[in-house]
């Protein structure tokens, strides 16, 4: 019962789920490289393919990620449809 409304309210209702993969990053850091090294999307080539088809939103202000050079700020970001992830510094 509880994953079956997880799934409604981050899927139907487009809210952001309970829980999701968290990590630190040092101020600065590019988004790309956070994403990459933390193994959230396996290469850079595959990170500015899914920028390029607009799959990167910064859920804090629904804000596409439209720049490859993004520096990553802490906050919640959502790649594709399905992936999450909570950075923190």
């Amino acid at each position: 019962q509880n994953a079956k409304e997880n799934w409604e309210n981050t899927f139907h209702n487009k809210e952001v789920p309970e829980s999701m993969e968290e990590f630190s990053i040092t101020k600065g850091t590019l988004l790309m490289e956070a994403l990459v090294s933390n193994k959230i999307i396996s290469s850079k080539t595959d990170f500015r393919r899914l920028v390029e088809e607009g799959a990167i939103t910064y859920k804090d202000e629904e804000k596409k990620i439209t720049d490859t050079k993004e520096i990553a700020i802490p906050g919640v970001y959502k790649i594709g449809k399905k992936r999450f992830c909570k950075i923190l510094y």
